[in-house]
C-alpha cells in the first residue's frame, strides 16, 4: 500500500489530528534541521520549529496542497526566521553541531574527523553566502 500525499495533504486542511501528528513525526527533524543551518542556537530553534508547526495548523485550512507538506512547512519556516531577523531577535548565521554531523551517512572507508573538515568547510562557505542565497540553497539541500 502506498502512501497517499494527497489525501493526506487534505487530511490536514481538514483538520485531522491523526494527520497533523503524521506530519510533526515525518517533518520536524527536517525543519529542525534547516532552522537550527539558520538560527543561531539550540533554543531558538526549538522556538522556531515550535512557531513553524503552531503556524501550520492555524493555516491548515489555506494549504493548497500544490506543494508536498514538508515544502510547506520549510517555506514558512523561511518566514519564521526573516521575520525574527528583521525583529532583531535572530542572527541569521549558520549554525553546525557535531551530532549533526554524525546523523548524516558516512562511508566506512572515511572517518569521522573527515566528515567533520568537509562539514566546517560547508558551513564557512554557507556563513559567506548573503542571506538570501544561503536560504535558497539550504530550501534545495533540505528536499
Amino acid at each position: 500500500m502506498s502512501f497517499d500525499e494527497r489525501r493526506w495533504a487534505a487530511n490536514i486542511r481538514a483538520g485531522d489530528r491523526q494527520a497533523f501528528e503524521l506530519l510533526y513525526k515525518r517533518c520536524a527533524g527536517r525543519v529542525a534541521g534547516f532552522v537550527l543551518r539558520m538560527a543561531v542556537d539550540r533554543s531558538e530553534c526549538e522556538d522556531i520549529v515550535q512557531e513553524v508547526f503552531m503556524a501550520a495548523f492555524t493555516s491548515r485550512k489555506s494549504f493548497s496542497g500544490r506543494s508536498k507538506p514538508p515544502a510547506w512547512l520549510l517555506g514558512i519556516a523561511v518566514r519564521r526566521c526573516r521575520d525574527r531577523s528583521r525583529r532583531g531577535s535572530l542572527s541569521m548565521s549558520v549554525g553546525c553541531e557535531v551530532d549533526e554531523i554524525r546523523a548524516h551517512s558516512m562511508s566506512p572507508e572515511r572517518s569521522l574527523e573527515d566528515h567533520v573538515v568537509e562539514a566546517i568547510s560547508v558551513v564557512d562557505a554557507l556563513a559567506h553566502l548573503k542571506p538570501q542565497f544561503r536560504e535558497a540553497l539550504l530550501l534545495v539541500a533540505s528536499q
